[in-house]
């Protein structure tokens, strides 16, 4: 419940939806069925491709250049995709 009104709070005070999903995307133990997983899928289909990911790393390579395509997270070093 709490992460619910982290989630609403953010975007009420205009957080880019970026930041919103990369901070949902660190907590661990979120699962398919939860639905925090439904609500970072839907935020997530709504940023624009090519959008960068700022304060994030790929578990790959390590590097920082990561963007938003199709909703998922993909490092443009190493093509490792959050999403599979």
């Amino acid at each position: 419940m709490r992460l619910g009104k982290m989630v609403s709070m953010c975007l009420r005070h205009n957080l880019p939806l970026a930041s919103v999903v990369a901070a949902l995307n660190s907590l661990d133990e979120v699962y398919v069925t939860d639905l925090l997983f439904a609500v970072k899928k839907f935020l997530s289909e709504h940023i624009e491709d090519g959008t960068v990911i700022t304060n994030m790393v790929c578990l790959v390579c390590g590097s920082t250049n990561i963007v938003f395509q199709s909703g998922c997270f993909v490092c443009l070093d190493c093509g490792f995709s959050g999403c599979g």
